[in-house]
């Protein structure tokens, strides 16, 4: 643990030269810890923990867990015996008969998955690419806080499903593809033995929603319950086995066969969603407000989205790929699934009624 200490006024300086050093700095597997940690000092008293997590010993989620029990013993808890699965015994498991009948379960699933889903959601390049490649959009829309709840109430799915359904509906427009295959990073801390093992356990789950013929919302976010529950069952699988599908559909196809279009629901890690006020719905989406976050050079997808809640509203960050997805069709998709979720808090909303994609990207 290192030891640093600020000057008068100068915590947030150390503290923001320590983040990026840590940050900026690769891992030495062999000789270091997978966790590197400071504590800065004001005249000797810490102020502010630093803590940077190596991605090969814990996910969010595990990081979280961590924090948590630092969190407790700074307050001066007592700390229960963490009886959750150790890393090494769930290796032991996933090479034991069992743990080889699972992987071959989720196996299955994705080779039949790979059969279905398009060669990629993002086929064709419609720009030059600019520079640098990967351009970020956010929105803030206090509207979709509360009608994302109110919508999964109503058709009893839960809100993650309404949010895939709005992404599917609108990466269908988009893209002219009725069938969307989506990755969404799943936690994988379904059951007690994992819930709180501190681990890399999240993976890609492959979520593929068939929108042939659905013809109002409701009935989408119904396809997309139903896709969600293979998908997240099968997001437990051996990594080698999904190398050996991607090949083989690859090979059979004739093109690399991934969809390039991923989503991360962040909002169970971030809850700070705003709570119901009774303001209308109307006057809330009058708020929703998009703005752009600097670009990046490299990101290895074409299309990601992450939600999540802030304290004045839910917040939907695109990262694409300038080449595939231009900024005024970020800024389509961002509108177009903002409209459709607080349009549908009122009731079923038939897609035909929805703006069209050209008149979204034109606007």
């Amino acid at each position: 643990v290192e030891i640093i200490e600020a000057p008068e006024g100068g915590v947030d300086d150390v503290v923001a030269v320590t983040t990026d050093r840590f940050n900026g700095t690769k891992f030495d597997y062999r000789q270091e810890w997978p966790l590197r940690t400071a504590i800065v000092t004001l005249s000797g008293v810490p102020a502010i923990a630093v803590l940077c997590f190596c991605h090969l010993a814990t996910d969010f989620g595990g990081s979280m867990l961590v924090l948590a029990d630092l969190a407790a013993v700074i307050a001066g808890k007592v700390l229960t015996e963490n009886t959750a699965t150790q890393p090494v015994d769930l290796a032991r498991y996933q090479q034991s008969p069992a743990g080889r009948r699972a992987a071959k379960a989720a196996a299955t699933y994705w080779e039949r998955a790979y059969e279905r889903i398009p060669i990629s959601m993002f086929e064709r390049e419609l720009a030059v690419p600019e520079e640098p490649r990967f351009h970020r959009a956010f929105l803030i829309s206090p509207a979709m806080s509360q009608a994302v709840e109110l919508v999964g109430e109503r058709l009893g799915t839960g809100s993650s499903a309404v949010l895939h359904a709005a992404f599917a509906v609108t990466i269908a427009a988009l893209t002219e593809h009725d069938t969307c295959a989506l990755l969404t990073i799943t936690k994988n801390r379904f059951r007690s033995q994992t819930r709180d093992m501190v681990s890399t356990l999240a993976l890609e789950g492959l979520l593929v929603v068939s929108l042939a013929d659905v013809a109002d919302f409701d009935e989408a976010v119904r396809a997309s319950w139903r896709a969600a529950v293979p998908a997240y069952r099968y997001a437990q699988y051996d990594e080698l086995d999904r190398d050996r599908i991607v090949k083989e559909a690859s090979d059979r196809r004739g093109e690399f066969v991934h969809p390039n279009c991923c989503l991360n629901d962040l909002r169970d890690d971030m809850a700070t969603g705003i709570p119901f006020s009774g303001t209308p719905l109307r006057e809330l989406a009058a708020r929703s407000r998009i703005d752009w976050l600097p670009p990046l050079a490299k990101v290895d997808c074409r299309f990601c989205l992450h939600f999540e809640d802030t304290p004045i509203g839910m917040a939907l960050r695109v990262t694409s790929d300038s080449a595939y997805v231009p900024r005024p069709h970020m800024i389509a998709f961002l509108k177009s699934v903002d409209a459709i979720v607080t349009a549908a808090a009122a009731g079923p909303v038939k897609l035909v009624d929805l703006p069209s994609m050209t008149e979204l990207i034109t606007s």
